[in-house]
């Protein structure tokens, strides 16, 4: 099985819908109201790395969550990475 690399806006976004209290469902909605396609299953695909995230997608996401990937407060997101690899390691044994 391929490990795919995270970028750091998908390793936000995880962070986003674990600790906001915003669902996946919640995104789609709020981005189909922008305008755009969006489903579960596609953010689902986002959030687990099988899909990368388009510039007008990280525009509605922001939006809809009120931070920024790239905002100094980013920090759980290198947190993320590391509890992230953390677990992958352990996996692999």
């Amino acid at each position: 099985m391929a490990i795919m690399r995270l970028t750091q806006a998908q390793i936000w976004l995880r962070q986003e819908i674990k600790t906001s209290g915003k669902s996946q469902a919640g995104l789609a909605r709020h981005m189909k109201k922008a305008g755009l396609q969006a489903s579960e299953p596609m953010i689902s695909k986002i959030v687990n790395g099988k899909r990368k995230i388009r510039d007008d997608e990280l525009e509605a996401m922001i939006a809809y969550f009120g931070n920024s990937p790239y905002e100094p407060g980013a920090g759980a997101a290198k947190k993320a990475v590391r509890d992230l690899l953390e677990n992958l390691l352990k996996a692999v044994g």
